[in-house]
C-alpha cells in the first residue's frame, strides 16, 4: 500500500493531510526548477548524493555480511559492501569526473532503450505501434544531442534529468492531492 492509498482510508481526516501533500508537490517542483536553472549545481549535488548512498549501503551490507557471518552465504554480501564503498569514496573524490561517465551511461542507456523500442514495433502487433516508435526516435535524438556533447554535457546532464524529475514529480504529488482533497469531502 502506498502513501496515496493509505490517506485514502483515513476517510476525512486525510482532506488536511492531503494540503501535506500538496506544499511538498510545490516544493519538489521548485527544487526541479532550482536544478534545471543552476545545472552545474545540481549535477555536483547528485553526485555527491550518489557517494554518500553507496558509503551508506556498503556499510549496511557489511553490517549484514557481519551477521550473517555463522550462518553462510555472507561472502557476497561482504564484496558487494565493500565495492559499494569503494565506489561511493570514488564518487565523493571526484564528482566531476564521475558525472561525465555517469552521463554516458545514460546516453548508452537512452539509446538502447531507443533502440529497443523502435525494434518492437516491428515485431510485435501494438495498437499504439507510432507512439513507441515516436518515443524511441525522440529517446535516440536525445542521446545523439547529448553524446555530441560529450564529455562537457557531463557538467548539465545528471543535474538536468534531477530538476526534471523532481518537477514532474512534484505535479504527480499535487495532483494527487488535490484529487486526494476532493475525494476526501465527500466521504
Amino acid at each position: 500500500m502506498d502513501y496515496v492509498h493509505a490517506l485514502h482510508g483515513q476517510g476525512k481526516k486525510a482532506h488536511a493531510e492531503f494540503g501535506w501533500l500538496m506544499y511538498l508537490g510545490l516544493f519538489n517542483i521548485v527544487l526541479g526548477f532550482l536544478a534545471v536553472t543552476f545545472t552545474q549545481f545540481s549535477t555536483l549535488l547528485t553526485m555527491l548524493y550518489f557517494g554518500w548512498l553507496f558509503i551508506l549501503s556498503g556499510l549496511g551490507s557489511l553490517y549484514l555480511a557481519y551477521k550473517f557471518r555463522q550462518i553462510g552465504g555472507h561472502w557476497s554480501l561482504f564484496v558487494f559492501g565493500t565495492l559499494a564503498l569503494v565506489c561511493g569514496f570514488l564518487m565523493l573524490g571526484n564528482p566531476h569526473g564521475d558525472a561525465v561517465i555517469l552521463t554516458l551511461l545514460a546516453v548508452v542507456f537512452i539509446f538502447t532503450s531507443g533502440w529497443v523500442s523502435l525494434l518492437s514495433c516491428f515485431f510485435t502487433p501494438q495498437p499504439h505501434k507510432l507512439w513507441v516508435a515516436f518515443g524511441g526516435i525522440i529517446s535516440i535524438l536525445c542521446a545523439f544531442v547529448i553524446y555530441m556533447e560529450w564529455p562537457i554535457s557531463g557538467n548539465w546532464v545528471p543535474g538536468t534529468f534531477l530538476g526534471v524529475y523532481l518537477i514532474f514529480h512534484g505535479f504527480t504529488q499535487v495532483q494527487i492531492a488535490a484529487t486526494g482533497r476532493r475525494l476526501a469531502k465527500t466521504v
